[in-house]
């Protein structure tokens, strides 16, 4: 998942110098909020 965030941030930042261009807003949105609720699910795990 690391990986992928990276690699989506990194095109989203060169966009348009050395790649053609970013993921499309949606993509986006689901690269930031699947990590934060996997750490939240991890952390509020019932025991």
């Amino acid at each position: 998942m690391t990986c992928l965030l990276a690699v989506a941030l990194f095109n989203i930042i060169n966009s348009g110098t050395i790649v053609g261009g970013g993921p499309p807003p949606p993509f986006l949105i689901v690269l930031i909020v699947n990590p934060i609720l996997c750490i939240y699910g991890l952390v509020n795990r019932k025991k």
